[in-house]
């Protein structure tokens, strides 16, 4: 009986040090997320489906494959991201119409039609291959897809839908949304910047 309550209380403790250590191990995580750039806010783990579905569109478009086909149909990769702007919008319509919907680059081109987020997917490929450091922004909660490209060491909001830039406040202000959560991609990181997109 003796040993068993011994064995009890050893099992206790070892499922303790193994909840502290994890604790200290996400709080960790987070700081390491709060100290990577001005504008991000700490690490995501949010497992909502539509976290985990941008994460890996987002990891997709780094795909050698895709940049070097884009590139060819650039014909040059001395493209400024004001000029990728335009050079997207030539050759991308806006629709609200029931269209199958898109989110290889490639296919988004071929289609030429779209919403946000055929937009901003194929504006974010773009600038990867054409050496932009660029990441794909979603408001997890609103329905909405748009760009942040690192320009002069911090990260510029860039709509490609409406062909906006440097107004990370247009969504509250002129659009009248509840920015609850917006999440930054870029590659395979997560990071929470809902922040920069709420009026002061």
């Amino acid at each position: 009986m003796e040993s068993e309550e011994r064995e009890y209380h050893r099992v206790l403790k070892f499922m303790y040090l193994k909840t502290l250590l994890l604790v200290i191990a996400l709080i960790v995580s987070f700081a390491v997320g709060y100290s990577m750039g001005n504008q991000a806010q700490g690490v995501v783990y949010y497992e909502h489906p539509n976290v985990k579905y941008h994460r890996k569109v987002a990891q997709s478009l780094t795909n050698e494959t895709i940049q070097k086909e884009l590139r060819a149909q650039l014909g040059s990769t001395r493209y400024s991201y004001l000029e990728l702007l335009d050079w997207e919008h030539s050759r991308l319509n806006y629709t609200k119409e029931n269209i199958p919907r898109h989110d290889n680059p490639l296919e988004i081109l071929a289609f030429g039609k779209g919403r946000c987020g055929e937009f901003s997917i194929l504006y974010n490929a773009l600038c990867l291959a054409c050496g932009h450091r660029a990441r794909l922004v979603v408001d997890i909660y609103g329905d909405h897809v748009w760009t942040e490209v690192f320009l002069n060491g911090s990260w510029v909001h860039v709509d490609p839908t409406e062909k906006i830039v440097d107004d990370p406040l247009m969504y509250q202000r002129d659009w009248h949304k509840e920015v609850k959560l917006v999440c930054a991609f870029e590659d395979g990181l997560v990071l929470d910047v809902t922040q920069n997109y709420h009026m002061p």
